[in-house]
């Protein structure tokens, strides 16, 4: 059965097919880089069950995103208003979080493009001093990869970035790293 208020979208960028489900003004989950169309339409479909798709949804994050993955040096606009986290003026739903994980969730967004920060400096920045563990924890569970940006967030004294959840898992990780590392040198500060 086809739900009448969520509805996808999905598009091709050079590193992948991306998605997400929004309803109005209000987006669900993003997600990242899949391989081919018919895995992530799989994974939205386990995700949310059927749902009508629109080839013309979310055109601005279409655009951003697709302009992100390619040679052009652009940041993805993340805000915060009204306490409602926002990706080019559509709410970003982390309403199902808890007050912990969106205060975190809230925090990482204010992460810089090419920059990083370890776990336990995310959970203090926060207000939560002590809980790294329970940041990571946030990062695993984040339904919105890339936008929220839980690539930034790095284990303090290691030589390795971290695990990633996302699609393509530690790999893709330090791929993003090293591409924010060079649109940063392209760009003024922004998120």
């Amino acid at each position: 059965m086809v739900t009448p208020l969520k509805y996808y979208t999905a598009f091709k960028t050079d590193w992948g097919f991306c998605g997400c489900v929004f309803s109005k003004n209000t987006m669900h989950r993003f997600f990242l880089s899949y391989p081919n169309k018919p895995l992530l339409q799989q994974a939205i479909a386990e995700a949310f069950g059927e749902l009508a798709f629109t080839i013309d949804g979310q055109i601005d994050l279409q655009k951003g995103v697709t302009a992100y993955f390619s040679d052009q040096p652009v940041g993805l606009n993340i805000s915060l208003n009204n306490n409602k986290l926002l990706f080019d003026g559509v709410v970003l739903d982390i309403s199902g979080e808890t007050v912990f994980a969106q205060q975190v969730i809230k925090t990482l967004a204010t992460i810089s493009i090419g920059d990083t920060i370890a776990y336990g400096q995310l959970a203090e920045k926060a207000g939560f001093s002590g809980s790294a563990r329970a940041v990571g924890s946030v990062m695993r569970r984040n339904q919105f990869p890339l936008l929220i940006p839980c690539h930034r967030v790095v284990p303090a004294e290691t030589k390795t970035v971290g695990k990633y959840s996302a699609m393509g898992g530690t790999s893709f990780k330090e791929k993003l790293l090293a591409h924010e590392a060079i649109i940063a040198m392209h760009l003024p500060r922004c998120l």
